[in-house]
């Protein structure tokens, strides 16, 4: 009877699950849709509030909002653009698009505005004060409006936190990653549009697009229901079966090979949650713990420490000439090439996008600078896929005992900037001996 009461539990296990799984993959659809008609306060902003010159003005027309920019060359960085917010200040309470993959964006541009911008504005008291609208978290997106198909369609956690944002707040690591449980404003607008000095932006809508039970979250339900049901078997036939001692021994090993599937899966999520999906090298929340056992030691006077900054050149060319499965096929061959040259104690993490970060410990500053300056020239030297040239600029700096890491961190990353400045493909240390500590990243 038992037999027989579980194969039919069990083929309705099966039944519901395959029924499941495929309801979340072509239903279970959920979406948000932002438009003219959306009871949200708007305004717009300029560069006017950094001492610039540009006008931008934001009206409703028909169905549309229309931005209006006049730029001015007064200001070395130009901008413009209008925001959308739930309600009035302080925003303390938004959007929930935690749950979402992916949104579309319909709106037509200047034929020559080639770098429009999307904020993702987050309220988190851990870092925002409700009554400073700059403390929100700023979760953006650069995109070129003239070489996407209209509407754009992009994921969401393509979206990067704004290392300006993280720099001026001095917000420590475990806050810089993107964050989209509580977006309190949508922001739109051109950036370094200087060759037109009138720009135009036609807002029609912005679609979140998910599903209201994630595939992973599914399988965890699934598998969860699948385990309660062994439990449950293994006890009734614990029960049915006292007078069998060789048929409840092979149910205890059954739910050992059951403990053991779970703790091996266990580890591999440990596993991804501090390794980056794509290129298999550590995340910025792997990092973190190297970064602040070593850095304990050069406060403590036992160690160097020395960290490099990596910035692939002109990456957003490479996907745009060649497709995201090539730039993808890029970053994982560039990890790879670092990995393949470097040392046991070096760590390499992704720190976001195209621009990754290989920390040295017990490695001054001039022996990292050679570092620095081998993998410019292996990468440089490297086979690329045909087509296709890649090159780096690095920025190099060693960690001084009485500053923070926050300074330290932001150090190297100023010294990638003046290489990228300094036309690309260089390596540039910083060899100021004034430090400002004041700044703290972890």
């Amino acid at each position: 009877m038992l037999q027989k009461v579980t194969k039919i539990w069990m083929a309705m296990l099966i039944l519901v699950s395959c029924v499941l799984l495929v309801w979340n993959e072509f239903g279970m659809n959920r979406e948000l849709r932002i438009d003219a008609h959306s009871k949200l306060r708007l305004w717009s902003y300029d560069d006017r509030e950094s001492g610039g010159m540009s006008v931008a003005s934001v009206a409703k027309e028909g169905d549309e909002y229309v931005l209006r920019c006049e730029f001015s060359r007064s200001y070395r960085w130009p901008f413009c653009g209008f925001n959308l917010g739930p309600g009035p200040d302080p925003l303390t309470e938004g959007y929930d698009l935690s749950g979402y993959q992916t949104l579309e964006l319909d709106l037509v541009a200047s034929p020559k505005a080639n770098a429009v911008r999307i904020f993702l504005r987050n309220y988190n008291p851990d870092y925002a004060d409700p009554r400073n609208f700059r403390t929100l978290k700023v979760n953006e997106l650069h995109f070129d409006p003239n070489k996407e198909v209209m509407p754009f369609v992009t994921e969401l956690d393509k979206f990067q936190v704004a290392i300006w944002w993280v720099n001026e707040f001095s917000i420590p690591p475990a806050l810089v990653e993107r964050e989209l449980t509580n977006v309190v404003n949508f922001g739109f607008g051109f950036s370094q549009n200087a060759d037109e000095k009138l720009h135009e932006l036609r807002f029609k809508s912005i679609t979140f697009r998910g599903k209201w039970i994630s595939r992973s979250s599914l399988q965890s339900i699934i598998i969860g229901t699948w385990i309660f049901s062994a439990l449950v078997y293994l006890f009734v036939s614990f029960i049915s079966t006292q007078r069998a001692i060789d048929a409840v021994k092979a149910e205890k090993e059954e739910l050992e090979e059951i403990n053991s599937a779970l703790e091996l899966e266990r580890r591999e999520l440990e596993t991804l949650a501090t390794r980056d999906s794509l290129t298999g090298v550590y995340n910025r929340f792997g990092l973190r713990g190297h970064l602040h056992s070593q850095s304990a030691l050069v406060k403590q006077r036992k160690s160097d420490l020395s960290v490099i900054f990596i910035d692939l050149d002109n990456y957003k060319d490479i996907n745009d000439d060649h497709g995201h499965a090539i730039g993808d096929q890029v970053l994982k061959s560039f990890a790879g090439l670092v990995e393949a040259n470097t040392r046991t104690q070096d760590v390499f993490c992704r720190w976001g996008g195209d621009e990754f970060l290989l920390m040295c410990d017990n490695t001054a500053l001039a022996e990292a600078v050679a570092i620095a300056e081998k993998l410019r020239t292996v990468i440089s030297d490297y086979q690329w896929p045909p087509g296709v040239k890649v090159t780096c600029s690095f920025g190099v700096a060693e960690m001084d005992p009485d500053e923070s890491i926050g300074s330290f961190i932001r150090r190297a990353d100023v010294s990638l900037y003046k290489a990228k400045e300094a036309g690309r493909n260089k390596v540039v240390a910083d060899l100021e001996e004034k430090r400002d500590s004041s700044i703290k990243l972890g």
